[in-house]
């Protein structure tokens, strides 16, 4: 077999059974050919969009902008990714969802007429994976709440802001070390995510709760006016009476202090609103069961 006719047949059997979708457009912007994989990304057939303009394939709001940047692209054409670190491409399905996808770009002539080869791939596999990395990052991974990084940053980032006053919430759950000695740590990871499940419920939309470490958990409080702080106070007091069992009791030492402006470094109100949980903590000893 000549070398020819291998490149052909070699040629033909690549691009119908790449798993990455391929794309050849022409010098107008129409779709020229297309591989299955390209195709079933997009969720139409081969026969659908052979002829059409590629900006079938960009979501409506895009479009525009695309046939412009693809008129510049053909200007003066050369291998290159599309977007960039910053951006994230998004291609829209048949159906109109809009998914995200890496493009590579080649130019290619044939008999003298200028194409543009686009190497297609799914990213949502990426994507998610980079999505849960980001979020594992800044939260908790049993609770899901906020970690202690992510607080830290949050209170650098209020005090030189306008949310003033800000007040901090520092909560300790009083049992967990005799809920995990006595029934196991299984036991005593279900108490923290009921927990924070109480902390949610209790707090604002705007308003901050991180777990810390351990047992020790927080509520960050924007524009954190004396009826705010005690609203809140209160239903995490009724919250964790309701979450309250015999066989997993649940109780809290709470201690909370407001910075009025930012005049006041936010971690002395975290170092007294600790001080506070703690005297709450020695005085409930006793009465609540041990630490």
């Amino acid at each position: 077999m000549e070398s020819t006719d291998l490149w052909e047949r070699v040629a033909r059997d690549v691009w119908t059974a790449s798993v990455d979708g391929m794309l050849l457009g022409d010098a107008h912007g129409k779709i020229a050919l297309i591989n299955p994989s390209c195709a079933q990304l997009f969720g139409y057939s081969v026969e659908e969009l052979v002829g059409q303009s590629i900006e079938i394939l960009v979501p409506s709001a895009a479009r525009s902008a695309h046939q412009q940047r693809r008129g510049a692209y053909h200007q003066a054409p050369a291998p290159r990714i599309m977007g960039s670190t910053a951006s994230q491409l998004v291609g829209q399905t048949k159906s109109g969802e809009q998914i995200p996808v890496e493009i590579a770009l080649s130019p290619v002539r044939v008999e003298g007429e200028l194409f543009t080869l686009a190497i297609v791939r799914d990213n949502r596999a990426r994507k998610a994976m980079e999505d849960q990395l980001r979020f594992l990052s800044t939260h908790d991974s049993l609770t899901g709440l906020f970690n202690r990084g992510y607080f830290d940053a949050e209170l650098g980032r209020l005090q030189n802001g306008r949310k003033f006053p800000v007040g901090i919430i520092m909560i300790d759950v009083n049992n967990l070390k005799s809920l995990n000695d006595g029934q196991g740590h299984a036991a005593g990871d279900a108490l923290l995510c009921r927990v924070a499940a109480v902390l949610k419920a209790a707090v604002r939309t705007e308003d901050l709760v991180a777990r810390l470490g351990g047992d020790e958990f927080a509520v960050v409080v924007q524009q954190a006016n004396d009826d705010v702080m005690n609203s809140i106070l209160a239903r995490i007091r009724d919250g964790e009476r309701a979450a309250n069992t015999a066989t997993t009791p649940t109780r809290f030492a709470l201690g909370a202090d407001v910075a009025q402006s930012s005049e006041t470094l936010l971690t002395e109100t975290l170092r007294r609103a600790d001080v506070r949980m703690f005297e709450d903590k020695r005085s409930s000893r006793g009465q609540s069961g041990p630490a």
